[in-house]
């Protein structure tokens, strides 16, 4: 009979963290609705393209107004970079794979009161030096918000927003489109959001894309988050690449899987078993689970011992 209450108290005891690791999704908090004054907004977000030297190109792109107030503003070119493995933007900087904005010219460096609702295509004009090097070229096209009036004695604050197109150049010539695939990570546990990290370094001299699809479901099946990403890796730098779940629940155990290509190569194709919990969860219950453990053997044990005793008096 004791063996039998000892067993049904380890079944609640499994029974009810179980249940406890079911996924409970967080409130989801109300949006701002406001509008802001001066919004400004740019479209394509960047533009690839292939030239040789010597050749020229002309582009636009659209400048929209989605705020509540008319604002002018200014474009200009400015020179491209990343930093670091976060791809930390540097702007302003030349180097061997900068060069692209001082190619660039706009017949028209301002535009005047562009109203709330309103938005206006800006011409850009590409001229390809004669000596241009081989490979990549970056730069980003920005449109900035020009403050009205002026602010006197530095005692007041005006806000200035802008916005940039990225431009992705590959001018030809020696062209070397090589990466190394450096680490990929994916926890089994984590008491925070469910996440992983990519690294891949560029050892070439033009870009790559990144692809990756990463989706999580429960032991079920059923899909909980899906995403798709595809991220440049510019040359000669190493790229971290992470996803992360934002709407993780507080506690759950779910299936993870991580698809990773670049270049025609497959370096990461895998499910993982991920659980999510706290801490101070999983310690309880591993309390919990190794003293139904030891009772079991105790149980164990003194029925031997007693099945022994039985043989010998016998």
């Amino acid at each position: 009979m004791k063996r039998i209450g000892i067993i049904k108290v380890s079944g609640l005891v499994l029974a009810a963290f179980a249940l406890a690791v079911i996924p409970f999704l967080p409130a989801t908090a109300e949006e701002d609705t406001a509008k802001p004054t001066a919004w400004i907004q740019i479209s394509p977000v960047n533009e690839r393209l292939n030239l040789g030297c010597e050749e020229s190109h002309d582009g636009k792109f659209k400048v929209s107004n989605i705020g509540s107030e008319a604002f002018s503003f200014k474009v200009y070119a400015n020179a491209y970079g990343v930093q670091d493995m976060t791809y930390d933007p540097i702007f302003g900087e030349e180097g061997a794979y900068s060069q692209l904005a001082k190619w660039i010219s706009f017949g028209q460096g301002e535009y005047k009161d562009l109203g709330p609702g309103e938005n206006i295509e800006v011409p850009y004009h590409i001229a390809i030096p004669a000596d241009c090097p081989s490979g990549g070229q970056y730069a980003v096209l920005f449109a900035e918000t020009i403050p009205k009036g002026e602010v006197s004695s530095g005692m007041g604050i005006q806000t200035i927003s802008r916005v940039g197109m990225l431009v992705f150049v590959n001018l030809g010539g020696e062209t070397r489109s090589t990466g190394e695939f450096i680490d990929f990570t994916q926890n089994w546990w984590t008491d925070e959001k469910v996440s992983s990290s990519t690294v891949v370094q560029n050892t070439g001299n033009v870009d790559f894309t990144v692809h990756q699809t990463y989706t999580v479901t429960s032991l079920f099946g059923a899909e909980l988050y899906n995403n798709t990403s595809d991220k440049p890796v510019l040359p000669e730098t190493t790229r971290e690449i992470t996803q992360k779940w934002e709407e993780t629940p507080f506690m759950g155990l779910f299936n993870v899987t991580n698809k990773v290509s670049y270049l025609g190569q497959v370096p990461v194709d895998e499910t993982k078993l991920v659980l999510v919990a706290p801490i101070w969860l999983i310690v309880t219950f591993s309390t919990v689970f190794c003293l139904i453990i030891a009772l079991i053997v105790v149980i164990i044990v003194k029925s031997v011992r007693k099945s022994k005793q039985s043989k010998l008096t016998k």
